[in-house]
This record gives structure tokens, C-alpha cells and sequence, in this order.
């Protein structure tokens, strides 16, 4: 279980990185650095409320 985890936090940043990396953001390794651990906060929240809702 916990590789599962570490392979979804990896996808998370590889994914909030692949989206920064356009013309529109400035500085996109700033824009992973301040919003990747906000998905991987959101992420996990999501994963206990739906846990506990059960």
C-alpha cells in the first residue's frame, strides 16, 4: 500500500509540473513547488472523508 502512495504523489507533482510548463506560467518549478502539496493535501483529505464515509 505504501508504494501505491508514493507512486500517486509522484504523479501528482509530475502532473502539477507537465501543467506549469507553458507560456502562461513564468516560473513553473514555483507554481509545482507552492501547488503540489496543496493536491497532495487535498488528495488525502478526499481519501479519508470518503474512507470514513463508508
Amino acid at each position: 500500500m505504501s508504494s501505491m502512495r508514493i507512486v500517486s504523489i509522484g504523479y501528482l507533482v509530475a502532473q502539477t509540473l507537465n501543467i506549469a510548463i507553458n507560456p502562461n506560467f513564468p516560473r513553473p518549478l514555483l507554481y509545482t513547488l507552492i501547488n503540489a502539496p496543496y493536491f497532495i493535501v487535498c488528495a488525502v483529505v478526499a481519501t479519508i472523508i470518503l474512507t470514513l464515509w463508508q
